[in-house]
C-alpha cells in the first residue's frame, strides 16, 4: 500500500487542477470533444503514475486509495476521470502481477517487462487505453471476435473494438484477441492481451462517438486490419491467459469504474444540497429548505450516495486483503451493481428535488444527470452483476457472465 503521504500528495495535486478540469468538462460535453487540456494537466502533475509501484517511480496507490483519487477527479470532470481510469486499468493489471512477494526467479521474468511498460509512463508520459469491448457483444470476452495469429517475429491482429476511451489520443491500446480458428466460448487459453501502438500500420479510428453522456471520453471504434506487432507485445510475453486473469482477479475490469461514478454521485449530491441552501432564507425561515418533501429528498439522496460509498470501499478493502477470494468478488460485483443503479436513482431524484430550473445546461447537474445514465452500462453491466452474485451464492459457475 502507498504511504499516507503519497495519497495526500495525489489529492493535493488533484485539488490544484480541479478548477481547470471543471471548466474543460463543460466544453468537452458541449462540443463533444476530448478534454485534451485536462489530460495534459494530468500528465504535468504526474497523475498518470497513480498505481505504478513506487519501486518503478510511481505513487504506488492501493486499490482503495485509487478509488478515493479517481472519485475526486470525477467530481471535476467525469470524462477526464474515466479516461485516466482506462489508462490505470491497463497498468493495474500489470501492477498486480508485480508483487514484493515475488521470488528471485519470478522477478527476473516480471521485472524487465514491468520496467519497460512503466518507464513509458513515468519517463515518457505515454498513455494506455483499453480496447477490449466489441460491437454487439460488449465486454463479454468469451465472445471476442478479434483474432491474432503467429507470424515470423510476432503476431498479426484483425478485428474491431468499440467503446475505446481515448481513441485517437492514447499512445497504446491494450487489445484482447482470440487465437485464430479457436472457437468462441470459455476456453481460458484462447484469449491474449496485446499492447499495440496506436500509430501501428493498420490501426484506424472510426469517429462515431456521439452519445447522451460521458461525451468527452471520445470512446470511438478502433479497427485493427492486419496489424503486425512483435512477440514482446503479448502481455508479460505470455499468450492465452487473458480470460483466466479477468475471472480470477476482476477488480480492475469490474471495479475500475467504481470511483468514477461515485464521484459523479457526490457531485450531484453536493449540487442539490447547495442549490437548496441558496434558495433557503434561514432568517425568515422560508424557502425550499423548509419544505418537508425537499428535506426528505435530500435525506434520500444522501442515503443513495452513502450506500454506494460503503459498498465501494468495502470491496476495495477486501481487494487489498485478498483479491482472489470469493467474498471479495461478491463484494466487487455488488459494489458495481449498487453504484450503477444508485447513480441513476440519485441523478433522477436530484433533478426532481431541484426542480425545473435545474434542467438548464448552465447548471452542472444537467451534465451529471446524463453522465450518470451511463453507470449501469459500464462493465460489468447491472444484470450481469446480479447474475454473478446469484450464481456465486447458490454455488453455480460464475465465469459464464464473461
Amino acid at each position: 500500500m502507498a504511504s499516507d503521504s503519497n495519497l495526500a500528495v495525489v489529492l493535493d495535486r488533484i485539488a490544484a487542477i480541479k478548477p481547470a478540469l471543471q471548466k474543460q468538462a463543460k466544453i468537452s460535453d458541449r462540443d463533444n470533444c476530448f478534454p485534451t487540456e485536462s489530460l495534459e494537466l494530468i500528465k504535468k502533475e504526474g497523475l498518470l503514475n497513480l498505481i505504478i509501484p513506487t519501486s518503478f517511480g510511481g505513487f504506488g496507490l492501493s486499490f482503495l486509495e485509487y478509488q478515493h483519487s479517481i472519485a475526486q477527479l470525477s467530481q471535476a470532470c467525469a470524462a477526464t476521470a474515466a479516461s485516466l481510469n482506462m489508462h490505470c486499468i491497463v497498468l493495474g493489471a500489470l501492477a498486480d502481477v508485480f508483487s514484493p512477494r515475488l521470488n528471485d526467479d519470478q522477478k527476473k521474468f516480471v521485472w524487465p517487462y514491468a520496467e519497460k511498460i512503466f518507464n513509458k509512463v513515468t519517463q515518457e508520459n505515454k498513455v494506455f487505453a483499453s480496447a477490449t469491448s466489441e460491437p454487439a457483444t460488449g465486454a463479454r470476452y468469451s465472445k471476442t471476435k478479434t483474432t491474432y495469429h503467429s507470424v515470423a517475429g510476432g503476431y498479426v491482429i484483425n478485428g474491431t473494438k468499440s467503446f475505446v476511451t481515448m481513441a485517437g489520443y492514447a499512445d497504446f491500446y491494450s487489445v484482447i484477441a482470440r487465437k485464430k480458428d479457436a472457437e468462441e466460448g470459455m476456453d481460458s487459453y484462447s484469449l491474449t492481451f496485446f499492447i499495440v501502438p496506436s500509430d501501428a500500420p493498420g490501426v484506424r479510428v472510426v469517429e462515431d462517438w456521439d452519445t447522451l453522456g460521458m461525451r468527452g471520453t471520445q470512446s470511438h471504434q478502433v479497427v485493427f486490419n492486419d496489424v503486425f506487432i512483435p512477440e514482446e507485445s503479448a502481455f508479460l510475453g505470455i499468450t492465452g491467459f487473458a480470460l483466466m486473469k479477468i475471472i480470477q482477479a476482476p477488480h480492475w475490469v469490474t471495479g475500475g469504474y467504481l470511483g468514477v461514478y461515485l464521484g459523479i454521485m457526490e457531485a450531484s449530491l453536493n449540487f442539490a444540497i447547495n442549490y437548496i441552501k441558496e434558495r433557503t432564507d434561514k432568517d425568515n425561515k422560508t424557502g425550499l429548505g423548509y419544505d418537508a418533501m425537499i428535506q426528505a429528498n435530500i435525506a434520500k439522496l444522501y442515503q443513495l450516495y452513502q450506500h454506494a460509498y460503503n459498498a465501494v470501499f468495502d470491496a476495495a478493502n477486501r481487494v487489498i486483503k485478498d483479491p482472489h477470494k470469493k467474498e471479495t468478488h461478491q463484494a466487487l460485483y455488488l459494489a458495481k451493481y449498487v453504484v450503477g443503479e444508485n447513480a441513476v436513482q440519485l441523478a433522477v431524484l436530484a433533478m426532481k428535488t431541484c426542480g425545473g430550473a435545474a434542467i438548464h445546461k448552465k447548471h452542472d447537474l444537467e451534465r451529471y444527470f446524463r453522465d450518470s445514465m451511463c453507470a449501469p452500462l459500464m462493465p460489468v453491466v447491472s444484470n450481469a452483476c446480479e447474475a454473478f452474485i446469484g450464481k456465486s451464492l447458490i454455488g453455480l459457475p460464475t465465469d459464464t457472465i464473461w
